[in-house]
This record gives structure tokens, sequence and C-alpha cells, in this order.
């Protein structure tokens, strides 16, 4: 018959053959230990270990050292003074090496601080600027840097860096702020360097095919070149196409992002004498209005205009132009750019 042995440790209670109420101890895990005085009733802990006397037992305890990390996020769960983990910043004590993080081994380790010129070696891409197109918008301009903006203008001539408002026909000097060898990074080391035309003569005749290293000075970094096609100038062309290589984490084949823009509305776009410049979303404190003719020369220039609340409404006086189609470039302080065009009448 079913009993009440008064004992709350255990559970089927009935009468024995001795005529005695007897129940059977409760012991959910099997170790021995009572649930009711089990401290992991639900898993076997037989010693009934509690290493931080929480009252929970070790084996069911996710947290042993009470130190607000999980065991299993714990470089060490059985010493409260240590509550990293992995991905934790950290302090490796090297002055060499920067963006100490906590590794899956729970070692402090840091990326080494690179010294000297960076060399761009993952795979290449190529650009092209095709026969008569627009040099003045991004998608025909190759963006390497803020300091480096490779393009060519619809009339031919020399490559020239949009960055740094080349003048396109100033064949000696352009691109600014670069530097070439004929050669391969692997041989750094040994490449004499020299402006565009000095290390290269007419590119229309040698540049083909030929090897070169370019040299993106303000940024010190290294990437190879080879120029695949080159347009003559003399029939408003300005097309080329080359390839290179690019920097990052060699992850695939990605291509350095193309200048952001910076929008804007222009009114209005057919004028004799003013342009408005109108924005209410800029994200930067000043910008600067460059106005090119169709050749891509600089004409005009207007530099740190007051931006108020990531607002822009200027006025820009253009009643000193020829008549003829122009371009207006509109540029942050935080390089953001973009390019319109309006025709100025007489």
């Amino acid at each position: 018959d079913s009993c009440d042995d008064g004992d709350v440790n255990t559970e089927d209670d009935t009468i024995d053959n001795n005529c005695n109420c007897v129940g059977t101890l409760i012991d959910t895990d099997n170790d021995g230990v009572t649930d009711s005085e089990d401290n992991c009733p639900n898993a076997a802990n037989t010693n009934q270990s509690d290493f931080d006397g929480d009252g929970m037992g070790d084996v069911c305890d996710t947290d042993d050292d009470n130190d607000g990390v999980l065991d299993a996020d714990d470089c060490d769960p059985l010493d409260a003074t240590v509550d990293f983990s992995p991905g934790d910043s950290c302090d490796d004590g090297d002055v060499n090496t920067e963006d100490d993080t906590i590794d899956n081994n729970c070692n402090c380790v840091g990326t080494p601080i690179q010294t000297g010129p960076t060399i761009w070696n993952c795979p290449e891409i190529t650009f092209t600027k095709a026969d008569g197109t627009d040099h003045t918008l991004p998608e025909n301009q190759d963006f390497f840097t803020d300091n480096v903006i490779i393009t060519r203008a619809t009339t031919g001539g020399q490559i020239f860096n949009f960055a740094n408002n080349d003048i396109p026909t100033d064949a000696q000097n352009v691109p600014s702020g670069v530097e070439w060898a004929i050669g391969r990074t692997s041989d750094l080391d040994n490449l004499n360097f020299g402006g565009f035309r000095e290390i290269i003569g007419r590119p229309r005749v040698n540049i083909v095919g030929l090897e070169l290293v370019m040299h993106l000075i303000e940024d010190d970094i290294f990437l190879n070149i080879t120029f695949t096609s080159w347009s003559r100038g003399n029939n408003g062309n300005g097309g080329f196409s080359y390839t290179r290589s690019t920097g990052g984490d060699c992850e695939g084949t990605p291509r350095p992002p193309q200048q952001p823009e910076l929008d804007f509305l222009l009114a209005p776009t057919i004028t004799n004498s003013n342009l408005r410049v109108i924005s209410d979303d800029v994200p930067a404190e000043t910008v600067s209005f460059h106005v090119f003719n169709q050749n891509g020369i600089l004409i005009k220039e207007v530099k740190e205009v007051n931006t108020l609340d990531g607002a822009m409404n200027s006025t820009i006086d253009v009643s000193d132009l020829e008549q003829g189609l122009y371009f207006i470039r509109v540029v942050g302080n935080n390089g953001l750019a973009k390019t319109k065009q309006f025709i100025k009448t007489n």
C-alpha cells in the first residue's frame, strides 16, 4: 500500500514486506546526494564543490568565480581578478604594437605598427576611362586616397591628379603628388623615381605594357601599375586604362571605394550672373567651390565657405566668365565632393 514516510527526500513511499513505510530517495542526477541537499540536482556533483560559495555547485555554476564573466568566456574562471575574455582590449606592453586584444588563447596580442612605406600588393583591379567621357564625374576618376584621384581630360594630354586641382595641360608637372619608376615593388630599393613624363617619355609611344611602380608621396604608398591603353590626345579622346595592385586585407579582389559625394542643388543651371549652391545636408564644417571649363582647367575658386548646422546656401558670381559650358565642384573639408555643370550666357 501507498504511505508517507515523512521524509521529503523520498518519493513513491510504500509499505514493504516487513510492514514498514519505505520511500525511494530523490536523486535526479544519481550522484548519491538527494535533490533537496544537492547544490546541482540536475548535474552529478558528488563532492558538492562550490568554489565561490554561492550555493550553486561548480558543475552547474556558469560563473564559478562570481566576477561577472561567464566561465565560457572567462580566461580564468576560478580567479575573480581575471575578468577579461577573448576580444577584450588589453595592453601587451609593447610600444611597437597597436590594437592590442585578448586572443582565443587568452593571450594579449597586438598588431605590429608598420614603419616605413606601405606597399599595396593585394589583387589587381582594372581602371578604364573611356574616350570622350567627362573627367569631372567620379565614375571616370580612379580614387586612390583623399590625396590622389587620377583622371584625364577629354582633350587628352597627360593624366592628372584631380584631388590637387592640377592643370591638365601642364605636361611636365602632372600628375602632382605622385612619382614613378620603371620596375616592380619587389625591387623597391633599386628603383629610380621621377615625374611621369621624366620616367615614361611620350606616353603615347612608350606607356602601354610598361611595368611601373607608382608612389603616392603624401600617403607614402607604393603600388604596381601597368597601362593597357592610351588614346591619342589630339582628337579629344582622353581615354586610358591600366591594371594596378590594391591595398587592404587581400581578401578577394576589392576595389578601393570611389570618392563619396556631397550632394547639392545648383540654381539656375543657365545663368549670366550668379549661381546659388544649396544643400540641407552637408556633413562638413566648411566647403570650397571650384569652377572648371570644359577642358578641365580651373577658372575660379572660392575657399573655406562656412556651413551652418549642416546647411549650405551660397552665391557665386560667374558674371566674369565667358559664354560656355562649365563645371562646378563642391568639396567639403571631410573629403566629400560632387560636380555639376552649368551654362554661362551673355
